[in-house]
């Protein structure tokens, strides 16, 4: 999952809410960031999956 925001960006897997890079965030930031999505983690997934497919996970 990638957020942006202005020069700000971060990639997060949803599998197992690693970050796989960041950039302009502050650690609190990022730390809140991965909480929330941890909290949405089988909402984000589902809706991945209908997006994009199961096969491309």
């Amino acid at each position: 999952m990638h957020i942006d925001r202005g020069d700000a960006t971060i990639k997060i897997w949803l599998m197992d809410l690693t970050v796989a890079k960041s950039r302009g965030f502050r650690a609190h930031e990022i730390s809140g960031i991965v909480k929330l999505t941890a909290g949405h983690k089988e909402m984000l997934t589902e809706k991945w999956n209908e997006y994009f497919g199961e096969d491309n996970r």
